[in-house]
């Protein structure tokens, strides 16, 4: 594991066959991303480090997940652990996201008529909010210890086993935009918003080439819409407890307006995003041989 934050993003998390082994690839740009998140948690308010902690778990589960991919022996044990800590901070997570997702709905024109409704979530919410610091201690304990599951790490001898690995990502957020256009129920948006949050993490591996640099964005703008339609739902179950019957439904309907609009949205963009995983990306980082990768690399850093 490395013992500084290294500056530059793309070299720390990038990797190029023929110029680094797979295992100590995978090794190095999940340590890494372990001491960034620890090192841009350590001096965040409770909240915010809990925010902070679960995106840069995200990154961490989804190139273990490259790693289970890749047959890479122990990854499975890391995997869990990881898991593990991501949940244990779910609970507060909720709580931070659905107190600031009402606050933004209360300065909206169109949700003045739910205001008081949704007054009365936000002091529920703020009455359940976690002043206890012990799972953000825990979870920070346990980050810092994941990196001895992580050096017990063996095999992943075949670099294209990594880019297998990679089109299996690419065919599951291809198979859960289809199942979320097909079926439509909540689920499956939420599914397939962690399919793109997981292919995401993994193509920062190759976030030096361009067709990777082009596409984050729009993983990004669509994980983005699905997460805020997953929230609203959320919120909307916060909502069925409320004792008022026409607060209660108007709030709820208003909630589900919202979560269409974004899923419509995200099913607007989804099946171009698709076509181009499939027919760009993949046959880019597919056949481009190791020689030109190491030199397209090297030229990217100015090396």
């Amino acid at each position: 594991m490395p013992d500084a934050v290294n500056p530059d993003p793309i070299a720390a998390m990038a990797w190029v066959p023929g110029m680094e082994h797979p295992l100590a690839a995978l090794r190095r740009i999940t340590g890494h991303q372990i001491v960034t998140t620890l090192s841009q948690t350590a001096a965040l308010a409770p909240d915010d480090a809990v925010h902070q902690m679960r995106r840069g778990l995200k990154q961490v589960r989804a190139v273990i997940a490259l790693a289970q991919a890749a047959d890479v022996n122990g990854a499975d044990d890391s995997a869990a652990r990881a898991r593990t800590i991501h949940h244990s901070l779910s609970g507060a997570r909720d709580l931070r996201v659905l107190s600031d997702l009402i606050a933004a709905l209360r300065r909206c024109p169109d949700m003045r008529p739910w205001d008081a409704p949704l007054a009365q979530l936000a002091a529920a919410s703020a009455a359940t909010m976690a002043t206890d610091n012990a799972p953000l201690t825990a979870a920070r304990w346990a980050l810092g210890r994941l990196p001895s599951s992580i050096g017990s790490w063996t095999g992943g001898q075949q670099p294209l086993r990594l880019t297998i690995a990679l089109g299996q990502s690419v065919a599951a957020v291809v198979q859960a935009m289809t199942a979320a256009s097909t079926q439509a129920w909540g689920s499956d948006f939420h599914r397939w918003r962690r399919r793109i949050k997981t292919l995401a993490g993994q193509l920062t591996l190759w976030a030096w080439m361009p067709i990777v640099t082009q596409t984050l964005p729009t993983l990004g703008t669509i994980g983005h819409d699905l997460g805020l339609e997953h929230d609203l739902d959320l919120l909307a179950q916060q909502a069925a407890r409320l004792a008022d019957t026409r607060d209660r439904h108007g709030l709820i309907t208003a909630l589900h307006r919202r979560q269409a609009t974004l899923r419509r949205r995200a099913l607007q963009a989804g099946p171009k995003l698709c076509r181009s995983l499939v027919d760009d990306l993949m046959p880019a980082v597919m056949q481009t041989s190791p020689d030109d990768l190491g030199r397209s690399f090297t030229s990217g850093l100015g090396m």
